[in-house]
């Protein structure tokens, strides 16, 4: 019996061995693969800290720091291709490329900002701002982690996003200097493409011995995205132009879920 239990034990190690060693496939996460997402993408669009407005003919140049947010949210498919390598069983890194499609869901929130500034009497901006991006962008990433188990292996990733915004911005501005009210407006839009920051994490695992499956979050910040410049004109107590220089923050975060063909 003793000796029975020897045999029995003997297997269970062979066989552990056997199945673990089966499970470090030389070719898991090693070499080129093709992957394809989907799921959810959402923008919030922040005005920049300080919206400057200028009144030439007065003259006068205003900086007020608005508090105007908004946001869109997406259906968002992405497709990448890339190169992964594990190192000593466990040490994963991979370069992609890919693009994203999105469509918009539902109606979007625009950015809107009512400031009441001191120093001049009686002075009322309102401010409203809309940005649209575009249904497509471009990334570049570069992964690192390590396997948690010899199929499935989990990530963070640093990179870039290169996205295109139309940026629509309209002002209603109204003050008293000392001689009568005067009242402005000013509108514009403007398109501009930019490249964004791009962090995230994931995790992949394999289903069968060329597929994997798995899921990914990337959070990208787009910095001093342009707005137009948006001119108007006065009216009232004093005539002339009227301009607006401001500057947009957008945060973008996506969460997708992903099937990826290693060949």
């Amino acid at each position: 019996m003793k000796n029975l239990n020897t045999i029995v034990f003997g297997l269970v190690i062979c066989g552990t061995s056997v199945f673990y060693s089966m499970g470090i496939n030389a070719n898991n996460f090693n070499g080129p693969y093709l992957s394809a997402g989907i799921g959810g993408n959402e923008h919030i669009f922040q005005d920049a800290s300080t919206v400057s407005i200028s009144l030439p003919v007065i003259p006068l140049n205003i900086s007020f720091n608005p508090n105007g947010s908004g946001w869109d949210k997406d259906f968002k498919g992405s497709l990448y291709v890339g190169y992964d390598n594990t190192f000593n069983h466990q040490i994963y890194t991979a370069l992609e490329a890919g693009v994203g499609l999105q469509k918009k869901l539902g109606n979007q929130k625009t950015l809107d900002t009512t400031s009441i500034l001191g120093g001049v009497p009686v002075t009322h901006i309102h401010l409203n701002t809309k940005a649209n991006s575009s249904n497509s962008n471009l990334s570049f990433l570069f992964k690192a982690g390590f396997l948690t188990t010899p199929k499935t292996v989990i990530y963070g990733l640093i990179g870039t996003e290169v996205s295109r915004f139309n940026v629509y911005e309209r002002l209603v501005f109204s003050a008293d200097f000392g001689s009568g009210p005067v009242m402005g407006w000013a509108y514009g839009n403007k398109s501009s493409t930019k490249a964004g920051f791009t962090l995230g994490l994931g995790m992949d695992s394999y289903l069968t011995d060329n597929l994997t499956y798995g899921i990914k979050f990337i959070h990208t910040i787009y910095k001093n995205v342009p707005s137009p410049m948006v001119s108007g004109i006065l009216g009232g107590a004093a005539t002339g132009p009227i301009v607006v220089h401001n500057m947009l923050d957008i945060h973008a975060h996506a969460l997708t879920l992903n099937a990826t063909y290693h060949f």
